[in-house]
């Protein structure tokens, strides 16, 4: 089963500096790419999705002006197209509205690392922060045999958190088929009758009587 893990963290300046900078650079990507499809639809090419979004990525951090995208991690960076295409997705199939531009103004900021995380001694370890790790406040375990499927960190009011994807690693026991099923049907003489034809009996008016007799008595 897959659960979602949130963490206060404490990172460090410097740590903070580059969390910045993987917010900027995948709200960047998602903008750039979101106008880069809108002007390739407009010219009736419905074939843009991720992997030539992904593919143009790749040209686009060898372009000089551009060069500061190498910075961050390549996967999280990757995860801004992957989002994307999934917010196309959703509206192609009517299940949600189309993709809006994200603002750096907006107070909640985030990216998201796909793999390669690691939790150990209070710290939190991910790509580009995989020296040192962030300083994280676990106020609940992780399961031992947990699987870490992914991580999003994010800036709320000036606070950092992380929000760590799990597998639990639990198999799921597979339904039990019952060997014999039986109806039941509840009546007014008797308080249940089962479709194999045991009934049993209704006590409220003998509890009822029982009352009124010790009002008698």
């Amino acid at each position: 089963m897959l659960k979602a893990m949130k963490y206060r963290i404490y990172p460090t300046k410097t740590q903070i500096t580059l969390i910045e900078k993987h917010f900027g650079s995948t709200r960047f990507l998602y903008n750039y790419f979101l106008d880069y499809r809108q002007k390739e639809y407009a010219k009736g090419n419905k074939k843009v999705g991720y992997i030539i979004t992904q593919t143009e990525l790749t040209k686009l951090k060898k372009i000089d002006e551009y060069v500061w995208l190498n910075e961050c991690g390549s996967q999280s960076l990757q995860m801004s197209l992957r989002n994307l295409d999934s917010s196309f997705t959703k509206f192609f199939k009517k299940q949600g509205g189309y993709p809006k531009f994200k603002s750096k103004k907006h107070t909640h900021q985030s990216f998201t690392a796909p793999q390669n995380i690691k939790v150990k001694n209070n710290r939190v370890y991910l790509p580009k922060f995989a020296k040192e790790g962030i300083k994280v406040k676990l106020h609940r375990e992780i399961p031992q045999n947990a699987i870490l499927k992914q991580a999003t960190i994010s800036r709320r009011n000036n606070q950092y958190f992380i929000s760590i994807l799990i597998d639990d690693n639990v198999h799921i026991p597979k339904p039990i088929k019952a060997k014999n099923t039986v109806g039941i049907d509840m009546g007014i003489t008797h308080q249940f009758i089962t479709s194999d034809g045991v009934k049993y009996p209704n006590h409220r008016y003998y509890n009822k009587s029982q009352k009124t007799s010790k009002k008698i008595i």
